[in-house]
Order: C-alpha cells, then structure tokens, then sequence
C-alpha cells in the first residue's frame, strides 16, 4: 500500500471512529476489555503493554487498571520525538506514573523500562 492511499485509509479510519458516540465508544471499550480478559493469552501472561486512550481510541484505562488489579506487569509506550523512537515503562499506578507526553497524550515517566530479554 502507497503511503498516499495509507494516509488517506488512516484518515478514514480516524474520522469513522471520531463520530462514534461515546455510548457506543464505552460499550466497544467494554466489548473488548471483556474478550481480552477471556483469552488464555491473558491469563497466562505475565506482562501486558497497553496503552493511555487519547480522543476516540479504545478506553483503556479499566482494562490497565484491571491487569495491575491482576498482579500482571504493565508497561505503557512513551514517545522521544528527538530520538525517533518509543520504548515501554512499567506503571503500577495509572494516578501518579502517567504525565502528559506527546501531544497530551498521557505518558508513563522514565522508570523501569521494558527490557524484552527477561521475557
């Protein structure tokens, strides 16, 4: 796919998602949440990267509260626009580890940082 038609798939996409109701957003959210939890994956996992919702995504901010309630580590992505580049940090409380970052976008400050070779 050329980046223009991407581009213009993305934007769609986005708009799409934008004009849902915040209802149908939540009961999505929920949908969602409720099939994650379901899945062996989950269970047996250890360690969950998520994310911090902005604007329309999906809510996930019961599902990042409901993996740290289950004694999972939880890292969410952090953005260094400088560096081009986003690495993941372990939040344990979503209160007082996430700052805003990039764009508003809530962000997890700079500790403990995911470091794939002890998965």
């Amino acid at each position: 796919m050329n980046n223009s038609i991407k581009h213009e798939f993305r934007h769609e996409m986005m708009a799409r998602r934008d004009a849902l109701t915040q209802e149908k957003r939540e009961s999505y959210s929920e949908r969602i949440a409720e099939e994650l939890f379901a899945m062996d994956m989950y269970r047996d996992a250890q360690v969950v990267l998520s994310y911090a919702s902005f604007r329309s995504e999906v809510i996930t901010d019961g599902i990042n509260r409901r993996v740290i309630a289950d004694g999972k580590k939880l890292y969410l992505p952090k953005i260094f626009m400088d560096r081009k580049m986003m690495r993941f940090f372990q939040v344990e409380k979503l209160e007082s580890d996430l700052i805003p970052g990039t764009m508003g976008i809530r962000e997890p400050i700079d500790r403990s940082p995911f470091d794939m070779s002890h998965y």
